[in-house]
């Protein structure tokens, strides 16, 4: 119940609904204690799309990782057709080797779909065959958990030579100074 004088009035938007979504005790503006509807959008960080032309960094970091697993599809394939990696399980095919090696080494990959549309016009077969390696290697070989473990470790280890390197900097010159 909140007080009709102005002075003890919460001046913060408040709902006398009842929401589904997760309640969460929190300082208001208005300096009282109350229970607040706080979805998970409230409690992430707001990251501004416009640094990563207008897509959030999710879908950025998709993006190149669907680069990534599609030039590791590629690489697979390219040595079955070799006869390395799994062995006879892909057979021989001097064509669709040739142009799979030539997308390889002169086609972009920054936009992987496209890349692999330009290779299925060349060698059908094994432009499919690059699409369903790929879509099978993220569905069941990658490992998301290890990739978010690492991703997390390197930068980790990053802040900490970052902030001893600028720490070590910063006191060598008031060392320096006072000499």
């Amino acid at each position: 119940s909140t007080s009709t004088s102005t002075s003890t009035t919460c001046v913060c938007t408040s709902s006398t609904s009842r929401s589904r979504l997760p309640r969460r005790r929190r300082l208001h503006p208005c300096g009282r204690r109350r229970w607040v509807v706080v979805s998970d959008a409230d409690s992430k960080m707001h990251i501004p799309s416009d640094g990563f032309g207008g897509v959030s960094p999710e879908r950025k970091a998709a993006q190149a990782l669907t680069s990534l697993v599609t030039f590791a599809a590629a690489k697979a394939v390219l040595a079955q057709m070799s006869g390395s990696g799994r062995g006879a399980l892909g057979a021989y095919n001097a064509e669709g080797y040739r142009a799979l090696e030539y997308a390889l080494e002169n086609e972009s990959l920054r936009d992987a779909d496209a890349w692999l549309l330009k290779l299925t016009k060349a060698n059908n077969l094994v432009g499919v065959r690059i699409a369903e390696t790929r879509l099978a290697y993220a569905s069941t070989d990658f490992e998301w958990d290890k990739l978010k473990e690492l991703t997390l470790d390197q930068l980790q280890a990053g802040n900490e030579t970052t902030m001893r390197t600028a720490a070590a900097e910063t006191f060598g010159r008031s060392i320096e100074k006072e000499e």
